[in-house]
């Protein structure tokens, strides 16, 4: 009867994929994760012969197989129902979450920056032939200011790496997270004492609130527009580190400044005005088409979707510039006659964002990634970019009166400040790393931070989509990201991942 049962069983399980079609069928996973596993299915079908020996209820003698680790750790990192409908479909042929939890008790997860991740990427550069040149990129994430004991220490105090950890300190606030994205390969890690891994680090990437401002001068960087000091050096370091206001934000607080601010002034006298913004999407709203274009209301009125990148990218778009000027040259409506300084500076936003958030070096035009081929173009194109903005005026209304500004004298200064410290970062680094042929190119994108973005959304979606976890339950989520190989984000947060990339982090609870 045994042996009938056995055969009747390999019968219907033929393969592996039949877990998947079940798993849809049950709503536990979607689309991308079932792709996923069914890849990796494909690599490790000899698993079956495990599962045989546990129908035939012969207890192994060996552990638990690499390769059997690997899946089970990426099917609970992704989802613990579809965890726990396997495991119990296939009688337990999968380790209990409780044996999962001693695996990840092995690595340290703590405050403060990892053991593994550093010794993973000594070793990296002690094994590779050439020298390996890397981004370091930086943000803060919110955690909910909530206090848990879990029976042996506390967490969601302050905590720098320093091990104090007590009701004496104050409720951590934010999470600050360090990591390293290789330039010349494709990795991500955290990073220590710079001289001690063997990396050469090349740049610092951060967004545009205040402290980072104020850090970065500390540091010896000179912010100001008629003398641009865009590096500084660190003792014990050979090169200087150039520092990258991220661009997507920056194009942000442009966005922002335009749509609330409303005109600009540009060099020739001309007005740059948000309003041909809102009579092209009335006009296009009217006629029920578009032109070209992804403009909608949420474009126009964002201010409940500030933190999205792509509605700012895509209202100063090179669509929309070429929308505007259908309506002006093609159509002659005389509600566009005028808005040739608008289309101007929509066009050059458009373009600078494309050079600093280039992504492949098969790429044309001004998306192609930086390299000896471009350059020329490249800082002919800043040239003029630097004059336009230096020569920008913002228009203010202060008790009735109307005044012009520079823009870079303004409190609003900072989206366009960035894109200048930007073009001159980019230009030291073709200096320092592409000239010499120590990089053949550098795709900008890399110096970013959607790699620190994607991290957060990952974070959240861990904790049921919980946008403000508590210190445990990041310190928790972290601890399955450090153990897990690869992570493909689900695209709902407001950047969208490029490439599968190896990872790994470093955190630290602050109250900023």
């Amino acid at each position: 009867m045994l042996n009938q049962t056995i055969r009747r069983q390999r019968k219907i399980i033929v393969s592996l994929k039949c877990i998947i079609s079940s798993l849809k069928d049950n709503n536990l996973i979607n689309e991308d994760t079932s792709t996923l596993l069914l890849d990796n299915f494909g690599e490790n079908k000899h698993l079956i012969s495990r599962l045989a020996k546990k129908n035939a209820r012969i207890t192994p003698t060996k552990k638990y197989c690499p390769e059997l680790r690997r899946f089970a750790i990426s099917l609970h990192f992704r989802s613990v129902s579809a965890y726990n409908f396997v495991r119990k479909e296939f009688n337990t042929i999968l380790p209990h979450p409780r044996t999962l939890g001693k695996w990840y008790s092995n690595i340290n997860c703590e405050s403060g920056f990892t053991t593994e991740a550093l010794n993973t990427l000594a070793l990296k550069c002690r094994n590779t032939l050439k020298p390996v040149y890397c981004a370091l990129v930086m943000d803060e994430m919110a955690v909910r200011q909530h206090v848990e004991w879990d029976g042996t220490n506390y967490h969601g105090y302050v905590n720098v790496g320093e091990s104090i950890c007590n009701e004496t300190m104050e409720k951590a606030k934010e999470a600050l997270v360090f990591l390293v994205v290789a330039l010349n390969e494709a990795w991500k890690i955290p990073v220590d004492v710079l001289t001690k891994t063997g990396v050469t680090i090349v740049s610092l990437t951060f967004d545009g609130c205040p402290t980072n401002i104020n850090m970065v001068k500390i540091l010896g960087c000179g912010l100001y527009a008629d003398n641009f000091n865009t590096s500084f050096k660190v003792d014990g370091v050979a090169n200087t580190i150039s520092i990258i206001p991220d661009p997507a934000h920056m194009v942000k607080l442009i966005r922002n400044a335009f749509g609330e601010k409303r005109q600009f002034i540009d060099m020739d006298g001309g007005v740059i005005d948000f309003e041909y913004i809102n009579k092209l999407l009335i006009l296009q709203e009217d006629e029920g088409c578009h032109l070209a274009n992804k403009l909608k209301k949420q474009h126009v009125f964002y201010s409940r979707q500030k933190m999205k990148v792509k509605l700012a990218t895509q209202l100063l778009s090179r669509s929309v510039s070429e929308a505007l000027t259908f309506c002006r040259d093609k159509l002659e409506l005389p509600a566009f006659k005028d808005s040739g300084p608008t289309i101007k500076f929509i066009k050059y936003f458009n373009d600078a964002f494309d050079i600093l958030n280039s992504r492949s070096i098969n790429q044309y035009g001004k998306s192609k990634a930086i390299c000896k081929k471009n350059i020329i173009e490249i800082k002919e194109f800043y040239e003029e970019f630097s004059n336009y903005i230096k020569k920008l005026k913002l228009v203010e209304n202060k008790n009735g009166q109307i005044t012009h500004v520079l823009i870079l004298k303004s409190a609003r200064k900072n989206g366009f400040l960035g894109f200048l410290i930007c073009f001159e970062s980019l230009n030291s680094l073709y200096n320092n790393y592409l000239m010499p042929v120590l990089i053949d190119y550098i795709c900008f994108y890399k110096l970013s931070q959607d790699h620190i973005e994607l991290f957060f959304g990952t974070i959240r979606s861990h904790g049921g989509h919980n946008d403000n976890p508590t210190a445990r339950q990041f310190r928790s989520a972290y601890h399955k990201l450090l153990i897990n190989a690869k992570i493909k984000d689900g695209s709902l947060g407001n950047c969208i991942p490029l490439d599968e990339i190896y990872i790994n982090w470093e955190i630290y609870l602050s109250n900023p």
